[in-house]
């Protein structure tokens, strides 16, 4: 998920620390073993994709992982990473 501004706000139990509007991206599978914590999440912000959120160079923007393991009961299934920042580069 992603947002143009930071915020910190309650979610499921946890600190979402993107402001509204929140864009999310495709579902991705983080391709970890069952019982392990060695999966990853990656997503490639190409030129078409920047073109068709009306991104420009220069802009930050802040970003976080929000996952969910079907190997636990709820409320523990759903974890959101720590955010990150970053500038839209050419």
């Amino acid at each position: 998920m992603w947002s143009n501004a930071p915020a910190s706000t309650p979610f499921a139990g946890r600190t979402l620390c993107l402001a509204a509007p929140v864009k999310r991206t495709p579902v991705q599978s983080s391709g970890g073993l069952s019982g392990s914590c060695n999966g990853g999440f990656d997503f490639h912000v190409s030129h078409a994709y920047m073109a068709s959120q009306a991104l420009a160079p220069g802009q930050i923007l802040f970003s976080q992982c929000w996952s969910r393991d079907p190997g636990f009961a709820p409320p523990n299934n759903v974890s959101l990473s720590n955010a990150l920042s970053f500038e839209v580069f050419p």
